[in-house]
């Protein structure tokens, strides 16, 4: 179960941006966020048909349940006092790795309103260093093979192609395609729970 986590606020563009954990009172914002990227970033890499029948209120149930589980790690981001993103992050899923030494970023999501402002940048490197908190040596992360800007992004951070890829299933196979980050240890922040 993960325990309440906030980060230290820091300033991006004119505002302040930090994040706390999620709670299942956040699963429809969180969804809604989920939805309006996907249908964003994805257009043009995910069956139309699919990204048009998602629905944050048919999803925010689920999301509930997830939230509730503790499976994973899920943190809202806030910029300017506004739910703006979330970030997930666990111990690594694949088999292949060693999920004691190896974490993973489930995935990060920004609303599109917001892209282009750094909270992405940023949640990315608070998920890295949060995964380092918690004893991960490398993080990896799955990205949709034809998603461009994300591979831009993830490469701009340090990520790597590892080689592993695999398909999954979203109205057709889609290809997506593992990166691998060898990450700083990391001390926790001032008041920052270490791991148990």
């Amino acid at each position: 179960m993960s325990q309440l986590v906030s980060s230290p606020r820091r300033r991006y563009g004119s505002g302040m941006t930090h994040w706390r954990s999620a709670t299942p009172r956040d699963a429809p914002v969180l969804e809604a966020i989920r939805v309006a990227a996907w249908r964003t970033a994805y257009r043009g890499i995910v069956p139309n048909s699919a990204l048009d029948n998602l629905d944050a209120a048919r999803g925010e149930e689920s999301f509930r349940r997830f939230l509730a589980s503790g499976d994973g790690e899920t943190y809202v981001v806030e910029h300017e006092g506004r739910s703006v993103g979330f970030v997930t992050v666990g111990p690594c899923r694949d088999r292949d790795l060693d999920p004691s030494t190896t974490g993973e970023i489930w995935g990060i999501y920004v609303s599109p309103d917001r892209w282009g402002r750094g909270i992405g940048t940023w949640a990315c490197h608070e998920a890295e260093a949060r995964l380092s908190v918690r004893g991960a040596r490398t993080a990896v992360l799955w990205t949709f093979e034809g998603n461009d800007a994300a591979r831009r992004f993830y490469e701009s951070r340090g990520f790597a192609l590892d080689g592993a890829k695999r398909a999954i299933d979203i109205d057709k196979p889609l290809p997506i395609v593992r990166y691998r980050k060898q990450l700083t240890p990391n001390e926790p922040e001032a008041g920052e729970p270490q791991a148990r």
